[in-house]
């Protein structure tokens, strides 16, 4: 998990330099705007290598690729990432939050990797979770243990502190009576 913590963290500073960039570009009405498509395969570029770097993960099923991305053998690890990189960037001029979504599978078959190691049902997820970059960036883990955490991007911007940890939904019901 540190170095998906790395990527979201460098996912947060490039957002806002976009940001930053596409607010210049719309006030001095350039000609030169980064589309969209610029932003995203940035950040999946971003995440992929990443991933593929921490050793630990041995398909990356990006919303971004076509096809799955089988890691390296040299690199290989026994999980299977399924993620957004970065959700909601068609609104990052528009300074709403945008995030990352990721759910992390334990890779069960003894083949080499495919994309088929992917197609998992739900309850099989080791851990899934999201980063929401804004005006704060927090990252929410939930884990296969039911823990439920919370982690606040550091003042400096270097790492995440704990935020939170053990949370549950309540249920509401209609009838409160």
């Amino acid at each position: 998990m540190p170095k998906f913590g790395q990527s979201c963290v460098h996912l947060e500073e490039k957002a806002f330099t976009h940001t930053s960039e596409l607010w210049n570009c719309w006030f001095y009405q350039c000609d030169r705007r980064p589309s969209k498509e610029y932003v995203d395969i940035l950040s999946s570029d971003l995440v992929i290598n990443m991933l593929k770097s921490s050793f630990s993960t041995c398909v990356i099923v990006s919303e971004e690729n076509k096809d799955a991305i089988i890691v390296e053998a040299e690199k290989r690890g026994k999980y299977i990432v399924c993620i957004d990189p970065l959700d909601g960037s068609s609104n990052i001029d528009c300074l709403v939050s945008i995030g990352t979504i990721f759910g992390i599978y334990r890779k069960v078959s003894p083949d080499e990797p495919s994309g088929k190691d992917a197609l998992q049902p739900g309850c099989n997820l080791v851990a899934t979770g999201y980063a929401l970059y804004g005006s704060a960036t927090m990252l929410v883990l939930a884990t296969s243990a039911g823990g439920v955490n919370c982690f606040m991007l550091g003042p400096v911007r270097i790492s995440f502190l704990g935020a939170g940890e053990g949370y549950q939904d309540t249920v509401y019901k209609n009838n409160l009576s």
